[in-house]
């Protein structure tokens, strides 16, 4: 069965052992790219029980930084100066993990 990506859907077996194997393809993903689902667990973590105007906030700044709903935010900046806002590379996805991996040793 095909199912296209992102859609939700349930599964429920008729026999009491059943097997089911669910994988998400991505096409066009840039190599050593987060998985998308850590990034879910990890806003839940951060936003989810925070009170509702500091939510209302980090919506803001995700629809800015992450989903660009104004445009690229980093246009304005030479490629130098873009930071963790610079072109996808294994380098830059390296580099951000060991900052997120470093953040979370730290909350402990």
């Amino acid at each position: 069965m095909y199912i296209p990506y992102g859609w939700w859907h349930g599964v429920e077996s008729l026999e009491p052992i059943s097997i089911l194997v669910n994988y998400w393809w991505a096409p066009g993903k840039p190599v050593g790219i987060g998985r998308p689902y850590d990034g879910l667990l990890h806003a839940i973590l951060a936003f989810k029980h925070l009170p509702d105007d500091q939510r209302a906030v980090w919506r803001e700044i995700l629809d800015y930084y992450v989903f660009e709903r104004s445009g690229d935010p980093a246009e304005h900046l030479p490629e130098h100066a873009k930071g963790i806002l610079s072109a996808p590379s294994p380098e830059l996805f390296n580099h951000m993990r060991n900052v997120i991996i470093r953040s979370l040793e730290s909350d402990g």
